[in-house]
């Protein structure tokens, strides 16, 4: 089967230079096989399709995502009269700066999960007709929260229950400033038992892993509030603000102050 390749820049339309915002309801999914140059994520609202992903069938259904990577070729061969989806096309560098901030890295392959909430997707649509950089940004975010989550309830079937609680209630701001020793008192664990499942499960120390639950709660706070810089670095327990600058942009090559004014003029 030959493939037509889409190039995002011949195809992006109006104020959004990073993002393509399509509802899709009422009409015929394209049966053209093709492969873009952009990623894409389809979001099954109601319904349900069928698509031809890399030679492989692949049926999916409501409450449903499918991510396609650059290069991953498809097209659909079957959908129900009631489908609904939600389309968000993101060009590939702005996709890759947003996942890098997750520690996610997508290969070449479709990826699916599931996500509860997708009609929440809907009402950003809904409320406005309008979907700006600023909204498909929070989308975006959402959706790789999603994959997150259902990434790791399925690695989570052999942690302990109680390390499994105290990790998700860790999450909060009050407890990551607080910093180890809320994750002491949450667990009930000794430091060095705490310690040691830790690098079982999750691959990193104490220290490190509420670093990196403080930079990514921080790169959402920049993205989604208005609280400044200096607020947030001082509320997710960072020693200095000097400090909270220099591992910000080692981990995202972006200070949290062009972050913040990138975001800025996008909403504008």
């Amino acid at each position: 089967m030959t493939s037509v390749l889409y190039e995002f820049d011949t195809i992006v339309h109006g104020e959004n230079k990073n993002n393509i915002f399509q509802f899709v309801k009422d009409r015929k999914l394209t049966n053209v096989y093709h492969s873009h140059d952009f990623y894409e994520l389809i979001c099954f609202l109601q319904g349900r399709g069928t698509q031809i992903v890399n030679d492989e069938e692949i049926l999916t259904e409501e409450k449903t995502v499918m991510l396609l990577c650059p290069g991953d070729e498809h097209c659909f061969v079957e959908q129900s009269e009631d489908i609904e989806i939600i389309s968000l096309s993101v060009r590939r560098e702005h996709f890759e700066l947003v996942s890098s901030a997750y520690g996610i890295f997508f290969e070449q392959h479709p990826h699916t999960f599931t996500f509860p909430r997708v009609s929440k997707l809907y009402d950003i649509y809904r409320e406005n007709r309008i979907v700006s950089e600023s909204d498909c940004t929070l989308i975006l975010s959402s959706l790789l929260h999603a994959y997150i989550y259902a990434k790791d309830q399925f690695r989570q079937s052999n942690i302990p229950k109680e390390l499994l609680m105290a990790v998700e209630k860790m999450k909060k701001r009050k407890n990551l400033k607080m910093g180890i020793p809320a994750f002491l008192s949450l667990s009930n664990y000794s430091q060095s038992h705490l310690s040691r499942l830790m690098k079982m499960h999750f691959g990193m120390g104490l220290k490190a892993y509420i670093n990196e639950q403080r930079l990514l709660r921080a790169y959402d706070d920049l993205i989604l509030t208005n609280e400044s810089a200096e607020i947030i670095s001082e509320n997710l327990g960072f020693s200095s603000y000097s400090h909270f600058c220099k591992i910000f942009k080692d981990k995202f090559s972006v200070c949290p102050s062009s972050l913040r004014k990138g975001c800025k003029n996008k909403k504008g």
